[in-house]
This record gives structure tokens, C-alpha cells and sequence, in this order.
């Protein structure tokens, strides 16, 4: 029977005890007895990733919060109610016009963070507002109008 030009290549590569049976290819005993050692290691490095992940948990900021205004005419006055849910602080503010043609006007007013502020402005007697507006803006809101 004949063996190929390869074939025999591929036999001068393998040491003659191994060709001959002597020492097999693979010593099984030896792979089984690094097992242990190869299991903790892997163990190790589980338990390691999963405490710093689970164990640390996810460091996130809480979002922004807003502030926002209502304000409602009640008889010759507005009403406004302002709401920062914000843990830093805000800036609030009105403007308004009556029948009488008096500008109502609140200069923008500073809020705590998580704070709520009321006021109410008047038109005076025989008169009623028929335009306004109040506002409210968080200093995070606001640092984004400075760009």
C-alpha cells in the first residue's frame, strides 16, 4: 500500500513514541487534573464581574426637574402659583395687561429648588386683565438659552 508524499510529511512531525503507542496525543489525565484550578479561575472572574455590576449597582443622575406657572384671572386680579420641582433653584416671572391699560408686571423672582411661590396682581377697581403670561425657568434650563 502506498502513503502519500503528505501523509509521510505529517508522520516525521509526530515523535516516534507517539507513532508508536507509546505516549498518547493527549494526556487526558493531565487536562483532568488542572480542571480545579481552571474552574476557580474562571469563578473568580464570574463572581468579580457580577459584584461590580450587580453589587455597584448603575450610577445615574436624576433627570432635570421643571418649573412651570398657572395663573388664573379672579375678578380684577391675576392669580399665579409657580412650581419648582427642581433640586436647584428657579426663576419666575409675569406680565400682564388690563382693560385699563395697566401693565402688570412682576419682575422675575428667584425660587428655591422643590419650592412653590404664589402672588396675585391687581388692575384696580372697575377693571379686569385681558392678557397675561408667567413663566418659570430652572437655572439647568436656562444655562441652555446662554449658547
Amino acid at each position: 500500500m502506498g502513503t502519500s508524499a503528505a501523509a509521510l510529511k505529517v508522520a516525521k512531525t509526530i515523535p516516534m513514541q507517539h507513532r508508536r503507542g507509546e505516549i498518547p496525543l493527549f494526556d487526558f489525565g493531565r487536562i483532568v487534573r488542572r480542571l480545579p484550578a481552571l474552574g476557580a479561575v474562571v469563578s473568580g472572574i464570574a463572581v468579580a464581574a457580577v459584584s461590580a455590576t450587580a453589587g455597584a449597582g448603575t450610577a445615574q443622575a436624576a433627570p432635570p426637574g421643571i418649573a412651570y406657572c398657572s395663573s388664573v384671572p379672579v375678578g380684577s386680579r391675576v392669580q399665579v402659583e409657580c412650581t419648582n420641582t427642581d433640586v436647584g433653584a428657579a426663576t419666575a416671572g409675569m406680565a400682564g395687561l388690563c382693560t385699563n391699560l395697566r401693565i402688570l408686571y412682576r419682575q422675575a423672582e428667584r425660587m428655591r429648588g422643590e419650592s412653590t411661590i404664589a402672588w396675585s396682581e391687581e388692575c384696580g377697581p372697575g377693571a379686569h386683565p385681558i392678557l397675561w403670561n408667567a413663566w418659570a425657568e430652572t437655572d439647568y434650563h436656562r444655562s441652555f438659552d446662554d449658547d
